[in-house]
């Protein structure tokens, strides 16, 4: 990210984060290095499992792990609050650009955690996009909070629209349905109703299911399981069957991107790749005019 001005002094960007630790901030947070301290503080219990101010403040002193990351994204946002800047999803994720991002610190607070814990449960995410796409995560699932408050056929198609940009950069819709109904049910657990967030995950699922249903992905799953020595990533078949229903549905127009990664010399044997196209060959739909 180009620097935006003279740059700010750590200690400031730990202090504040030394002042969130408390996870006290309600109701609307409009300050830029508030909405980014309140979400790194989230991202740091989260990762830790604990919401103990004590412990939460001792690894912020500690300054390991996690934490370098957290206080830059802290200062860029002290920067944004210098030039009285508002707050959108750069604040969370320097990278992310502007789209907006919920401005209710309960929701903040859900959305960081409800990213990692999708995050943390698919290990491809991380073997794949690492660090930069847990930040994607948090700064996503903040804007995605966000239509809690959306007339749900907005809603639905805007998740539509983000599913089918994710998708071809190789992470099926099936990834975003779960990442709504954990976002939804982080949003309960901060007693908000979580509006339309549920309804979308329910139309993703909807769309998905004609074409690739929970059974299909399971079975595709134990075929895998089965004929592969080594499978590249946890939950193979499953992703394979997931982004396989996305082209049939129309969301996606290949899986190419996915099966790229998943048959990659550097992480899978060349026969078990041979076995991966193979199956995804026989899955997909005949394209028109082919015998």
């Amino acid at each position: 990210m180009q620097r935006m001005g003279p740059r700010t002094d750590t200690s400031t960007a730990l202090g504040l984060l030394l002042a969130h630790c408390a996870r006290e901030a309600d109701g609307l947070v409009d300050d830029p290095a508030d909405v980014a301290a309140v979400v790194a503080v989230e991202r740091l219990s989260a990762r830790l499992g604990t919401t103990q101010e004590s412990v939460l403040r001792d690894a912020l002193v500690a300054g390991e792990g996690l934490v370098p990351e957290l206080l830059a994204i802290v200062e860029s946002a002290l920067e944004r609050r210098t030039l009285g800047w508002s707050s959108d999803a750069g604040v969370v994720n320097p990278e992310a650009g502007s789209h907006p991002v919920t401005a209710q610190a309960a929701l903040l607070r859900a959305a960081a955690r409800a990213a990692h814990t999708t995050f943390a449960a698919v290990p491809y995410y991380r073997q794949r996009f690492g660090d930069r796409g847990a930040r994607f995560a948090a700064s996503d699932s903040s804007w995605l909070a966000g239509l809690a408050a959306t007339a749900p056929a907005q809603a639905v198609r805007q998740v539509e629209w983000l599913a089918g940009v994710l998708v071809a950069r190789g992470m099926p819709s099936w990834l975003m349905e779960r990442h709504l109904e954990e976002l939804a049910q982080q949003i309960r657990s901060v007693d908000v109703d979580p509006g339309s967030v549920p309804k979308a995950a329910a139309a993703l699922r909807a769309r998905r299911w004609p074409h690739a249903d929970d059974a299909f992905l399971e079975q595709v799953e134990q075929t895998v399981a089965t004929e592969l020595v080594h499978a590249p990533t946890p939950r193979t078949g499953t992703l394979l069957a997931a982004a396989v229903g996305d082209v049939r549905s129309g969301l996606a127009r290949e899986a190419t991107s996915l099966m790229q990664w998943l048959s990659d010399p550097a992480r899978t044997a060349p026969d078990d790749a041979l076995v991966l196209w193979a199956l995804h060959d026989e899955l997909l739909p005949r394209p028109a005019g082919r015998q």
